[in-house]
């Protein structure tokens, strides 16, 4: 089945099995995805392009002979449960395995998307990030990114145990003068606003008891 090709991306929104080819020798590249191959492809070419994709074979091809030379395929379009069986089929029939013509490791399919880690698994990776600094610590938000996060978060209603930690954080913090004569003007803002609503609620139900 062919697929409309934006970008060099096939925009095929499905499950099932790609490749991608080196067109200078032949030699591809088989895998498969349980979400939609086109978010898939553009994550390889992502990965490629910044140098740093898992499968070193594949990118030192695309280091030597450059991404105008690759082309990115639909093999077959399946659904998740048949993923694996089908990216084993067409590595075992594509030879994807053999180095004269291909780049794959594994001889079997080995997606892990999808797939849960254990609690061991977890642990493990957490220890292994512990004590390495965070990317974006330090580096400041732009005005835009800002308001975004802002409009994100506005109307979402904080639970219980956040605003308690808030709280304790907060205790014991001296108060600057400009944050004081935020909150006695936000206190005053909002104490008006509720004074204005009662006494439209009252005048309205003066109204009701005349009619």
């Amino acid at each position: 089945m062919l697929y409309k090709v934006k970008d060099g991306i096939p925009q095929c929104r499905c499950s099932g099995v790609y490749d991608i080819l080196n067109t200078v020798n032949g030699k591809l590249y088989v895998g498969s995805t349980v979400f939609t191959i086109r978010n898939r492809l553009i994550d390889h070419r992502h990965r490629l392009r910044r140098g740093v994709h898992p499968n070193r074979h594949l990118q030192a091809a695309w280091n030597k002979y450059g991404e105008a030379w690759f082309r990115f395929r639909v093999r077959e379009v399946c659904t998740p449960q048949e993923c694996l069986d089908r990216e084993t089929y067409w590595i075992g029939s594509l030879r994807a395995t053999d180095t004269r013509c291909g780049y794959n490791v594994c001889r079997e399919g080995c997606n892990r998307q999808g797939v849960r880690h254990s609690a061991a698994a977890r642990m493990k990776m957490s220890e292994a990030k512990r004590g390495k600094p965070n990317g974006r610590k330090g580096i400041p938000h732009t005005e835009e990114t800002k308001a975004r996060i802002a409009a994100v978060k506005r109307g979402k209603p904080l639970n219980i145990e956040t605003r308690m930690k808030m709280s304790a954080a907060q205790k014991g913090r001296p108060k600057s003068a400009e944050h004081k004569a935020k909150t006695r003007t936000t206190h005053w803002s909002r104490s008006s606003q509720a004074e204005e609503v009662k006494a439209k609620i009252s005048a309205g139900l003066r109204r009701n008891a005349l009619t």
